[in-house]
């Protein structure tokens, strides 16, 4: 237990009540906030927490063909390394292979407060390889409740099948990477079940070719990929 303030409330036991796939279950805690972190509270609100998830379910997905539409609309694709981004391979005379990486997760977040607030949340996992001539982002998106599956499945990898932007993260040189949820981000944190995204390029988002190998590399274990999230109890 940390001591200090937040919000005007000193850290000590409370009771709070989960709901357990669709049961209220109570349960007697010591919250462990971060004492001085600054968030946007809900005046009134009790304490703010922080917690860290495990993904219990990651796929990794590489579709490739000579045809870029093909392969960005493709409504399935086999299953490869932990790998992001894109890569254009020249075979001579105007004939290029492309290859698209994306990479689908899911964690059980159903011991969140079902009444809490959702103040952040950010993706943390690690960089291994960096073959980009240049920078560019990963972005989140959704396709809960269906997409994607736990098991991952072959369609999950499907563009059509997600939606919106949640937020964002430029790659950087191998090491420690997070990816922070925007406001529509956060509001897909899933307090009842599993919390589902797919991460791939700005590039592949908005179906822009790639002229290079532009990829990145992640450590592959499940306990390498983290969801951070900072919420606040009700009063």
């Amino acid at each position: 237990m940390r001591t200090g303030f937040t919000n005007a409330f000193i850290n000590k036991p409370l009771k709070k009540y989960y709901s357990y796939h669709g049961i209220l279950m109570p349960c007697n805690i010591q919250p462990d906030p971060e004492p001085f972190a600054s968030y946007e509270i809900k005046p009134g609100g009790g304490p703010v927490v922080t917690t860290t998830f495990e993904a219990i379910m990651k796929g990794n997905f590489d579709k490739s063909d000579f045809d870029y539409d093909l392969v960005h609309n493709a409504v399935e694709s086999g299953f490869y390394g932990p790998y992001l981004g894109q890569k254009r391979e020249d075979f001579g005379g105007g004939l290029y292979l492309y290859d698209i990486f994306r990479i689908v997760l899911a964690w059980d977040t159903v011991s969140l407060p079902f009444d809490c607030t959702i103040l952040a949340a950010k993706i943390k996992a690690t960089l291994t390889d960096k073959w980009s001539s240049f920078i560019f982002s990963i972005v989140v998106r959704n396709g809960m409740p269906l997409y994607p599956h736990i098991p991952v499945e072959r369609r999950d990898y499907n563009f059509a099948m997600y939606s919106r932007y949640g937020g964002s993260a430029e790659i950087t040189d191998p090491g420690p990477w997070e990816l922070v949820f925007d406001e529509v981000g956060r509001s897909w944190i899933n307090k009842e079940g599993y919390s589902k995204f797919i991460l791939m390029s700005d590039r592949d988002f908005v179906s822009q070719p790639p002229v290079a190998n532009d990829t990145i590399g992640f450590m592959d274990m499940l306990q390498f990929w983290k969801l951070e999230v900072t919420y606040q109890e009700s009063a």
